[in-house]
C-alpha cells in the first residue's frame, strides 16, 4: 500500500474519532448532550413531608416537562402535568394523605423532540399533628470531673419557639434509668447565660411595579422594624429589582446607622431578581451553635411579584437557603404564593394592602424573639465510672407528638470520670 494513502486514511480515521468523542459538528458547533432530570426537591426518600408543598428538579436546556405522580405505585403511571415549562410544580392531588408514600418522575423534553426520562423519586408524608413539641440537639459533650452537657431547642410542630419549659417538663434517662436529682444535680435552663447574636437580613423589593407612595410605606415599615430590634440583633438591609443593592451591607445593631441607610431605598428597575435576592441574602451568614456562643441568622423577604429576570432558578435559591430560616411577605395578586411559601420555610405572610407590611414585620419579629429564646441547656453530674459507653435520652413529659424529633438520643463515655 502507498504510504501516503495509508497515512491519509489514518488521519481521516483520527479526525472522525475526535469528532465523535467531542460531539462536534463539521461547522465547529458543539452538539448538546441531553440530560435526564436530576436533583429532586425534596430529596428522594425524604420522610415527614407536609401535605402541600412544591416539587422541583433540574434538567438543563430542556424546553418542557411531563410529570408522573402516584400514591403507592412504583413506577408512577399517572400523567399529572404535561408540557409544563417551569422546573417546579405544586405537589399534585393536594392535599396529600397522611403517612403515605408517593412516587414521581420527570420526563425532560428538548427542542429536537428528544425525551429523557429521569429516575423514580419518592417521599413520605407526615401524620397531621396539631399539638406537640419537637427537640433539636445542637451540642452534646462531657467534661471532667463527670459533667454531661447538652444544648437543645424546643419548638412546636410549626417551628415556633417554646420558651416556658422548666426541668420538670423534661424526662432524662441514662441507660434507661431516670437520673437521681440528688446524685446528678440535674439542671435545665434557658440560654440566658450564653452570648447570643441574631443576624437578620431585610430583603426589600423596590421594582417599578411599586409606586413612589408604596416605596415610602415600605421604608416606614422597615424603619418601624429597626426601632424594635433586640439588643443582640444585628441587621443588614438590601433592595432588589434588576440588581441586588446593599443599603447596609455589614450587620449592625446601631439603629441610627440602619435608619440612615433606609434613606437610599427608592424605586429600582422593571426586572425582578427574586431568586438571586434570596440567594444573596442567605449567603450572608452561617449559623453557629456552641456552648460558648450562638450565632443565628434569618432573612425577611418582601416582594409584590414573581421572579421575572430568570437569571437564577427556584432550585438554586432553595439550595442556597438550605435549612436557614426565611420569612416571606407577598403583596397583591401578582405573587406566586406557592413559590413564596417554599422560599419562606419559616413562614409566608400574604397581604393585599401595602399598609399591612408594618404589622407583618411585627408578627415576624415576634416569631424571631420566641425562636431566639427557645434554646435550653441540660447539665448534670454523671454517677457512671470506667471505660464504658452510656446512652442518654431526653424527651418531654406528656408530649402528644411521638414522631421523629420528639426525643433526643446520644451517648457518652465515662472513662475519665471521677
Amino acid at each position: 500500500m502507498n504510504f501516503n494513502k495509508f497515512q491519509h486514511r489514518v488521519n481521516i480515521s483520527v479526525l472522525l474519532t475526535l469528532l465523535l468523542v467531542n460531539s462536534c459538528t463539521f461547522d465547529g458547533t458543539a452538539v448538546e448532550t441531553h440530560k435526564v432530570p436530576t436533583s429532586p426537591t425534596p430529596v428522594s426518600g425524604s420522610i415527614n413531608q407536609q401535605l402541600d408543598f412544591t416539587l422541583a428538579w433540574q434538567a438543563e436546556s430542556a424546553t418542557s416537562f411531563d410529570v408522573y405522580f402516584d400514591e403507592g405505585i412504583n413506577p408512577p403511571t399517572t400523567l399529572a402535568y404535561e408540557g409544563i415549562t417551569q422546573n417546579y410544580i405544586r405537589v399534585p392531588n393536594q392535599p396529600l394523605n397522611e403517612t403515605a408514600t408517593y412516587y414521581w418522575k420527570v420526563v425532560a423534553i428538548y427542542d429536537d423532540g428528544t425525551r429523557e426520562e429521569g429516575e423514580v423519586w419518592n417521599f413520605t408524608t407526615l401524620a397531621t399533628q396539631q399539638d406537640g413539641y419537637e427537640l433539636t440537639k445542637y451540642y452534646f459533650g462531657t467534661s471532667t470531673p463527670n459533667i454531661v452537657e447538652m444544648m437543645f431547642q424546643v419548638t412546636d410542630l410549626y417551628d415556633r419557639g417554646i420558651t416556658n419549659m422548666t426541668v420538670d417538663n423534661f424526662k432524662v434517662l441514662d441507660d434507661g434509668d431516670s437520673l437521681s436529682p440528688y446524685e446528678s444535680q440535674i439542671v435545665i435552663n434557658r440560654r440566658d447565660q450564653t452570648p447570643y447574636e441574631i443576624r437578620t437580613v431585610l430583603m426589600l423589593d423596590n421594582s417599578t411595579s411599586l409606586s413612589p407612595e408604596d416605596i415610602v410605606k415600605i421604608r416606614d415599615a422597615a424603619a418601624n422594624y429597626i426601632n424594635n430590634i433586640l439588643p443582640e440583633q444585628k441587621v443588614a438591609i438590601y433592595s432588589f429589582s434588576d440588581e441586588i443593592i446593599p443599603l447596609k451591607y455589614e450587620f449592625s445593631s446601631d439603629k441610627n446607622v440602619l435608619l440612615d441607610s433606609l434613606s437610599a431605598f427608592s424605586r429600582g428597575e422593571q426586572s425582578t431578581n427574586l431568586y438571586g435576592a434570596a440567594m444573596e441574602g442567605a449567603s450572608r451568614w452561617e449559623d453557629l451553635y456552641s456552648m460558648e456562643e450562638i450565632v443565628q441568622g434569618m432573612m425577611i423577604v418582601f416582594t409584590d411579584g414573581q421572579d421575572t429576570q430568570a437569571s437564577h432558578t427556584l432550585f438554586e435559591a432553595l439550595n442556597e437557603i438550605g435549612s436557614k430560616m426565611v420569612f416571606t411577605i407577598g403583596l397583591g395578586v401578582e405573587i406566586d404564593p406557592d413559590i413564596l411559601e417554599e422560599i419562606g420555610n419559616s413562614g409566608f405572610y400574604p397581604i393585599d394592602d401595602i399598609d399591612q407590611v408594618t404589622q407583618k414585620l411585627t408578627d415576624i419579629q415576634t416569631e424571631i424573639v420566641l425562636y431566639a429564646n427557645s434554646f435550653y441547656w441540660l447539665r448534670f453530674y454523671s454517677p457512671r465510672r470506667g471505660n464504658r459507653n452510656h446512652m442518654l435520652t431526653l424527651s418531654i413529659r406528656n408530649n402528644p407528638y411521638t414522631g421523629p424529633g420528639s426525643f433526643i438520643v446520644d451517648s457518652y463515655n465515662s472513662e475519665d470520670f471521677y
